[in-house]
This record gives C-alpha cells, sequence and structure tokens, in this order.
C-alpha cells in the first residue's frame, strides 16, 4: 500500500525542487511547455530537468532504504545488503552518466 503514497510524494517533490531553479516559474508560465529560444530559458528549462531527475533518484533510494529495516537505527543498521548497495551505486553511476554522456540524453 505504502507504493501508492511513496509515488505521489516522490512526484510532489520532483516537481517542488523542478520549480526551485531560478526564474524556472515564470518561464514555465510565460512559454508552457515551449519552444524556448534564449540560451538562458534552455539551461533553466535543463537545470530544471536534471534537479527533476535527481530528486527521483535520491528519492527512490530513500524508499529502499526505507523498507530494509522498520525498527532499527539506519546508523546501527550499516546496509548489510550487498546487492542492494550495488543497485545504489548503479543507479547514482547511472544517473551521472545519463547527464553527463551525450549518447543517454536521447532516451532520457
Amino acid at each position: 500500500y505504502s507504493y501508492c503514497y511513496i509515488g505521489v510524494l516522490q512526484c510532489f517533490f520532483c516537481w517542488v525542487m523542478f520549480f526551485q531553479v531560478p526564474g524556472l516559474y515564470d518561464i514555465w508560465q510565460e512559454k508552457g511547455t515551449g519552444p524556448y529560444h534564449t540560451a538562458a530559458d534552455k539551461q533553466a528549462v535543463l537545470s530544471g530537468k536534471t534537479i527533476y531527475y535527481w530528486t527521483l533518484v535520491l528519492g527512490q533510494i530513500a524508499a529502499a532504504v526505507s523498507t530494509t529495516t522498520e525498527r532499527q537505527s539506519l546508523l546501527t543498521y550499516c546496509f548489510p545488503n550487498t546487492m542492494l548497495n550495488i543497485a545504489f551505486a548503479g543507479e547514482v553511476a547511472l544517473g551521472l552518466v545519463s547527464i553527463y554522456c551525450g549518447f543517454m540524453h536521447g532516451p532520457f
């Protein structure tokens, strides 16, 4: 049942963070989804997309961590699940590759 509200919370916080980019809310109100003609507008939208994506990635990791232990502090739990830790590292690595490597821009 938690998947219903966790997904809604992730979506909400992704959009909140998206609109934290300075000037992006004004751009969104004036031009909607585009086209964006100025370099500053394009950069603001690109920054917003990046922040949205990273908020989603970190939200997914937080959701996974929160389901690994119910009553024990993460400070004493210390992430003993090696496969889950590898998945976390892979998710962060894929996030970095998808942002900084041009061949990944098409799919995303």
